[in-house]
């Protein structure tokens, strides 16, 4: 936080004081010394001095504040509302470190209360915030506190959270298994090339047994892979570099996403995941008090899919043309018709946000079904092809094993 060096003099004495303050700005500072009963004749920003110590602070406090963190501010940010404190104190009591609550969640909660003690409201505090606030909540907590209903407003905002925690945990968990028994398998592979394979070369050397092609050229890859390992290594690391770099460009990040999309069954899966986000989100911010046109843009932000984000905003537009959501969605070509009438009928019956959240439970279920699929899928796709190269691995080494037995026959 920015500090300010500062010149006065008591109010109740007279005597002349002089020191630093913490403050976001100027004029926080000065309320800050007015409060305390000094009047200010000098005000200036200090220089900020870096240190290791000041380094460390740094680093400490540009902490990440996941959706688990936001879930729990969320809900005992409602409760202590809710039981009557003020905004202010429960911010402060908030931002004290305590068991279960990180660090990082603590620092952003005491810089929300500074700016909240300024003058701020906790929207345009939460709203200075972008990297650590999604913007569905800042919307959640700008409806709640238009419409006088904040604690009904963070309690909402705590569900969304843990929903989506819940569902991505379902997609994660279905990929997670696969995905370790494949690292594992493929580091057994690795070890045998590279050190027991040698090894059984070095007997069959010593009893005077011809090598197999298929041994020779294992050996061969035993070879490289001992010299020059490291080099192989950075080209991975170079590689999955550019791929990260590749998802943060927009268009490449749409080229992979469309590609994920036309995928069997994973496929499937990114787009329902999707839309249950989509869904949720846009449902949640009209049930809070959100008007349809600014709940579209930020409900096209949470689908984490560039290709039915685009679709999304699309709609936005046509909607902000005074078009109906039904048709722009349909008119994309992106959303499956379910979904299209869906939204149709609670265009027409007055109760879209009902109808998404109906829409959001279906394509939530079918998440978890995709995702069972995909494990039942991919776990005997990943043993089968693993087991192939780990028993080729041991043909080109045991076969050699029938030259020793004929040669002492």
């Amino acid at each position: 936080m920015p500090e300010f060096a500062y010149a006065g003099r008591r109010r109740d004495g007279g005597q002349p004081v002089r020191g630093r303050v913490e403050a976001l700005d100027a004029g926080a500072a000065a309320k800050r010394l007015h409060a305390e009963g000094v009047v200010v004749t000098g005000l200036s920003a200090c220089r900020e001095r870096v240190s290791r110590r000041r380094l460390l602070e740094f680093d400490l406090s540009a902490g990440r504040v996941g959706p688990r963190d936001l879930a729990l501010f969320c809900h005992q940010a409602a409760t202590l509302l809710g039981a009557g404190v003020p905004l202010l104190s429960a911010l402060g009591l908030l931002a004290r470190p305590e068991r279960g609550r990180s660090g990082p969640l603590q620092r952003l909660v005491a810089r929300v209360a500074a700016r909240v003690s300024a003058g701020g409201n906790l929207t345009a505090a939460l709203e200075a915030e972008p990297r650590q606030i999604p913007p569905v909540m800042a919307r959640m907590v700008a409806a709640g506190e238009a419409g006088g209903v904040l604690v009904e407003a963070l309690q909402r905002a705590a569900d969304q959270f843990e929903r989506d925690l819940t569902l991505s945990g379902k997609v994660r968990s279905a990929l997670l298994y696969p995905a370790v028994v494949a690292a594992v398998a493929l580091a057994v592979v690795f070890f045998m090339v590279a050190f027991v394979l040698p090894e059984f070369a070095r007997l069959y050397g010593q009893l005077a047994v011809p090598l197999p092609v298929l041994t020779r050229l294992l050996l061969a890859a035993s070879h490289v892979l001992r010299r020059i390992w490291y080099l192989l290594a950075l080209a991975a690391a170079g590689l999955a570099g550019l791929a990260v770099a590749a998802t943060r460009r927009p268009a490449w990040r749409q080229v992979l996403d469309g590609c994920t999309l036309r995928v069997p069954v994973m496929g499937e899966l990114a787009r329902k995941w999707a839309l249950a986000r989509f869904a949720r989100t846009l449902a949640a911010l009209l049930r809070a008090g959100v008007t349809l046109l600014a709940a579209l843009p930020v409900a096209a932000q949470v689908m984490d899919n560039g290709v039915l984000a685009a679709a999304a905003e699309g709609a936005a537009q046509t909607v902000r043309q005074g078009g109906l959501l039904s048709q722009a969605l349909h008119a994309s070509g992106q959303v499956p018709p379910m979904l299209v009438r869906m939204v149709a009928v609670g265009e027409e019956t007055g109760a879209l946000d009902g109808m998404l959240d109906k829409a959001a439970v279906f394509y939530e279920r079918e998440v978890d079904v995709l995702a069972g699929r995909l494990t039942a899928l991919l776990e005997p796709a990943v043993m089968l092809v693993l087991g192939g190269l780990v028993g080729f691995v041991l043909l080109a080494a045991l076969t050699p094993m029938y030259g020793v037995f004929s040669k002492f026959e």
